[in-house]
């Protein structure tokens, strides 16, 4: 199969691209800068075929025609502004409605100037829901939305200008509300890498924003699992919650980080906590795809220490994309 992804650079991308391309499958992308970084492996660098593209603005002539000539069948939509610290606190900022605003109507409006109907695979978030002040049960993909943040507001402005298209396209749809995940070459500003490299770097004291928090967490490589069965259907699915809608609590990191680094640290908390965030009731997902046994909590902590130790060994500083 041919698969085009955005934003393939990044941390999701750039695992779904090594996924597909382990498979056999044809993969094209584009991302910001439209680079490599060279801690991705190298069988996936040589086979992608990657075009610099800023989402925001509209596609040249040249993308264009890359685009069509190659037919995807599956387009997966990564890119754009994905921390929420980043996107305003309540209200979006430009930044936010830029990337996941425009850079989404950038897309669509590719796909329709190439006048092609492949499977749209929209990749929103779990910050559409209310962020809850206590433990709730996990939220439905019929539940309220309710965004709090400017992150979230562009995610659900993004998926309405997907169901828009969907309608005059009248191509298959699939919008993921993704759940926190995390692992190897996620950004050095997210939780479990800030953490690991607080402690990789001989730090004795571990100072976090909150030590009681409890989040909806998965290993990068089962929600890579997930987008590519999803990829792969030629129906579109709706909405889907992707998570694994199992708590985990920041003193469970803590101690899977302990366990891999052999290290012992205190732990100093901004915050006194409790801190929520919602978890995926998984029905729905579980009907649509294989679930394979998830990768634990020590393994995904793993993968991130070797990773970001192989970084530290090349470089003193390491990269804060």
């Amino acid at each position: 199969m041919r698969f085009f992804i955005t934003g393939i650079t990044g941390f999701v991308g750039s695992h779904l691209a090594d996924l597909f391309v382990r498979n056999g499958d044809e993969v094209r992308g584009t991302s910001q800068m439209g680079q490599w970084r060279s801690e991705i492996p190298v069988a996936t660098r040589k086979s992608v075929s990657l075009r610099s593209w800023d989402i925001s603005q509209q596609a040249s002539s040249d993308l264009l025609t890359w685009f069509a000539d190659y037919r995807p069948d599956a387009v997966i939509h990564l890119a754009g502004a994905s921390i929420p610290a980043d996107c305003g606190a309540i209200e979006p900022n430009d930044l936010a409605i830029r990337s996941n605003v425009e850079g989404t109507r950038s897309l669509l409006d590719l796909i329709e100037r190439a006048d092609l109907s492949p499977h749209f695979i929209h990749a929103s978030s779990c910050h559409v829901y209310p962020h809850p002040s206590r433990q709730t049960p996990p939220v439905r993909e019929t539940d309220e939305v309710a965004p709090a943040n400017g992150y979230g507001k562009t995610k659900l402005e993004s998926e309405r200008i997907c169901a828009a298209y969907q309608q005059r396209l009248k191509m298959p749809l699939t919008i993921v509300r993704g759940f926190q995940h995390t692992g190897a070459r996620q950004a050095a500003r997210m939780l479990l890498p800030e953490w690991t490299l607080q402690v990789m770097q001989g730090s004795e004291c571990l100072k976090v924003r909150c030590l009681n928090t409890q989040l909806d967490l998965m290993d990068v490589r089962d929600t890579v699992a997930i987008y590519a069965q999803l990829a792969m259907m030629a129906e579109g699915q709706g909405i889907v919650n992707l998570g694994c809608g199992v708590p985990t609590h920041g003193s469970e990191i803590a101690a899977a980080l302990r366990t891999v680094s052999g290290r012992e640290f205190t732990i100093e908390s901004d915050q006194p906590g409790p801190r929520f965030n919602p978890l995926a009731d998984t029905e729905r997902l579980c009907r649509i795809v294989r679930l394979e046994p998830r990768v634990g909590l020590v393994d995904t902590v793993q993968a991130t220490w070797e990773f970001w130790k192989k970084i530290l060994e090349n470089s003193p500083e390491p990269f804060r994309k």
